[in-house]
Formats: C-alpha cells, structure tokens, sequence
C-alpha cells in the first residue's frame, strides 16, 4: 500500500478512534481504561482532553525512551501521532458537544455507537500499520523490557 493511502487510514481511523472516545465520555456511561487517565486529569486540571491526552502520550514516549535507555525513532514518532490524536480529541469534543438527558436508553445509545466509531477506528488505524499510540507502545516497551508476555 502506498505511504499517502496508509497516512490517510491513518487519519481515518484516528477520526474514528476519536469520535468513539468521544461519545463514549458523552454517553455517560463509562470510558476506557486508556482514556481514563486523561480524561481525569482534564476534568481536574481544567485542561481540555486533547491537551491531556497529549501531555499523557508525551509522558509514555519520554518513559518508554527511559526504559530503553535511548531515543528511539518509533517511539519518537508516537509524539506527532499523540499531536493528531489530541487535535481529533478536541475536534470531535467540539461537533458532539452536547448534554444528554438522563434517560437510560439513550444513553446506552449512544455508548454503543461510541463502540461502533471505536471498533471501525481502530480496525482503519491498525490497517495503516504506521505508528503504535504511546499507551500500545508503552505496553510493548514494558513487555519486552520485562521479557514477559502481555
């Protein structure tokens, strides 16, 4: 596959990945283990969720290079990755910027099509096979750091 098409599943998917991340925080109902962390910090903070999600994927590169011991290119690019990533986050928050009733099924609506955008983000950005997210690569860091399996 061409690097332009991959760059464009790529963005694709994050799009997706985003707007999954997105109503799932809007839908009420939860979020995932991965977003927990920024989106916490934001609520606390003041920042917004891009801006900590940024700061988050920043932290993970810089300690996946300290486990190494090293700069790493793949993990260096994990940084302009954690840049787009933050731009969709607060791109989206801004189109699904709504509040919802506190009416069960709607809500539950909603966080199954956050699952939807989720699962389709996901599958576009593992199809461009460009960059591991800093949370994936910190895992693969630490699971090879460790010599043990994830």
């Amino acid at each position: 596959m061409k690097q332009r098409n991959r760059f464009i599943l790529l963005a694709i998917g994050l799009f997706f990945l985003t707007t999954g991340i997105t109503l799932s925080i809007r839908s009420g109902l939860g979020t995932s283990a991965v977003s927990a962390i920024p989106y916490v910090f934001s609520e606390t903070s003041g920042w917004g969720l891009g801006l900590s999600n940024f700061c988050f994927f920043v932290v993970l590169a810089m300690a996946q290079m300290l486990i190494l011991g090293r700069p790493d290119r793949r993990v260096l690019a994990q940084v302009p990755f954690g840049m787009l990533f933050s731009l969709f986050i607060t791109l989206t928050g801004k189109l699904f910027d709504f509040s919802l009733p506190e009416v069960y099924p709607l809500r539950l609506a909603v966080l199954l099509a956050s699952l939807v955008f989720t699962a389709l983000g996901i599958y576009f950005y593992m199809e461009a096979n460009l960059v591991l997210n800093a949370p994936e690569g910190f895992q693969r860091t630490v699971t090879k750091w460790l010599d043990k399996p994830f």
